[in-house]
């Protein structure tokens, strides 16, 4: 998994190891799936901040301009 993220790594019903993202799994608990090709993003542009309330499921245009107003884009 890589670092930018909080993340685990869980066995899945067929014994496969799968890496999951906390805040997807977070936006998948409480506002249900993605759907399509949307992506997690923080409101307030810190990544360690998972809490519902600092998660929203955009597009990855919206992604790549939410990470560009908070100066995230290149970490």
């Amino acid at each position: 998994m890589r670092g930018k993220y909080d993340g685990f790594t869980l066995r899945n019903e067929a014994g496969e190891l799968e890496s999951v993202y906390l805040h997807r799994l977070i936006l998948e608990t409480f506002e249900g799936p993605a759907g399509g090709r949307l992506q997690g993003a923080h409101l307030a542009g810190n990544r360690k901040n998972n809490t519902v309330g600092n998660l929203r499921w955009v597009t990855a245009y919206a992604n790549a301009q939410h990470k560009k107003l908070h100066g995230t884009s290149g970490r």
